[in-house]
């Protein structure tokens, strides 16, 4: 959570810091998604709404306007970030795509370092991001006036009301001591506090297990393939037969195996050690066989659940575009989604936790692709959503080279991330 800040301008109230959800579905639910997280106000943002805006801390009877949603109504094309400096001497990041606010802006950040891998995250999931740099004072002001200026035709952001059943808690204590009913008191009375560690803890669960799996993304997977586009087929006599790495834990370092093969009559171990790339420790299994180990890294980031591709848009759009490249790979297969699993956390009597509604449900589909190594420049396109954990790259012989099928053939396992919230 992050807290809100009005910025006064013109008589106008301008909230920065709002929290940003995806709204999937009818924006009906989003009324009711607001008031489950304790939202004092909301907002949605697009035509039609996309992400819902809500606020905590906002004082009553004020009107307000989400600044994040008046620079997404400014850009209602393409995706636009714009960086502004605030007085008291920190830098806000508004982003939309496609005139919607995007989750992971609307934030102040005290330095530099902060704003620029903010701005990192949000061109791996927006490659073709553009940045409206305004940290100038009189650049900001000029945006600040454009919102401000915006702000006549659009709506404030609308006050969340309590439901007439949490009107009616407060009163409960009362009738149970009218009807002798305290010792039960507990039971009937949840207090906030509970029902807020509750869904945090649900949530931190969430988070650990995507963490287990960070995304690669566009920016991992050329890392990945890069490996593969440059790895030696010849050294000092030794020919490439096989090469395989796969994910460590962290999905960050990956152990790369390469298996080469003596092929020249003056070929020696002497040889291949001394051209040997820094970094590779290599044993010779036998006097015609050589392998050599070594780590890769390979960036990853942790998904944010509120940002994952919604399922309906994986199954119309992602996998449209997987169709549209069957005939550059020898295998294209996706399987069905399925749920990922999460260890219900308990509290400290062992009891389990009760799932709050507002926990994202998040399932990942496993993909495998097999095809030539020269097809591979067309994935990273492909990967917004994508952790890969197995890759290995093969050089054979095939009767028949066409666009399927070559005789340097890559293999990668990996899965997709959606929303089925």
């Amino acid at each position: 959570m992050h807290k809100e800040r009005i910025v006064k301008l013109d008589k106008i109230n301008l909230v920065l810091g709002l929290d940003w959800l995806p709204l999937l579905g009818d924006s009906k639910s989003a009324l009711g998604i607001a008031r489950s997280l304790g939202a004092n106000t909301m907002v949605l943002s697009g035509h039609p709404a996309g992400a819902l805006g809500i606020a905590r801390n906002i004082p009553k009877k004020l009107r307000c306007w989400s600044a994040a949603e008046l620079f997404a109504r400014l850009n209602p094309h393409g995706t636009v970030a714009c960086l502004l400096r605030l007085d008291d001497g920190t830098w806000h990041l508004l982003a939309s795509h496609q005139g919607v606010a995007l989750v992971r802006a609307d934030r102040s950040y005290m330095d530099l370092s902060q704003v620029n891998q903010a701005i990192a995250e949000l061109r791996l999931a927006y490659p073709k991001i553009e940045l409206l740099d305004m940290r100038d004072t009189p650049a900001s002001t000029d945006m600040f006036d454009k919102l401000v200026g915006l702000s006549a035709a659009q709506h404030a952001l609308r006050t969340v009301h309590k439901t007439p059943i949490m009107y009616l808690w407060p009163l409960i204590p009362m009738l149970l001591v009218l009807f002798g009913w305290t010792d039960i008191q507990a039971y009937f009375v949840p207090t906030a506090t509970a029902v807020e560690s509750a869904a945090e803890a649900w949530h931190q669960t969430l988070e650990q297990a995507l963490a287990l799996r960070p995304i690669h993304g566009r920016t991992g997977t050329r890392a990945l393939l890069q490996v593969f586009f440059t790895q030696p087929a010849n050294i000092a006599g030794w020919q490439l037969r096989a090469l395989a790495c796969q994910a460590s834990k962290s999905s960050v370092n990956w152990q790369c195996r390469a298996d080469y093969r003596r092929y020249h009559r003056l070929a020696n171990n002497r040889g291949l050690l001394k051209l040997a790339p820094k970094g590779w420790r290599v044993d010779f299994p036998s006097l015609d066989r050589a392998l050599a180990f070594w780590v890769v890294s390979v960036p990853g980031f942790k998904s944010d659940p509120y940002s994952l591709p919604a399922t309906p848009l994986v199954t119309r759009e992602w996998a449209s575009a997987l169709q549209a490249n069957l005939a550059a790979f020898h295998t294209l297969h996706l399987e069905p989604p399925r749920r990922i699993h999460l260890v219900a956390p308990k509290n400290e009597q062992g009891v389990v936790l009760p799932k709050p509604a507002s926990l994202p449900i998040i399932s990942t589909r496993k993909l495998l692709i097999d095809g030539p190594l020269g097809s591979a420049v067309l994935l990273p396109a492909l990967s917004d959503a994508v952790a890969w954990h197995k890759a290995s790259l093969v050089l054979g012989s095939t009767a028949h080279v066409d666009l399927r099928n070559s005789r340097i053939k890559l293999h990668l396992e990996g899965i997709v991330y959606e929303n089925q919230s």
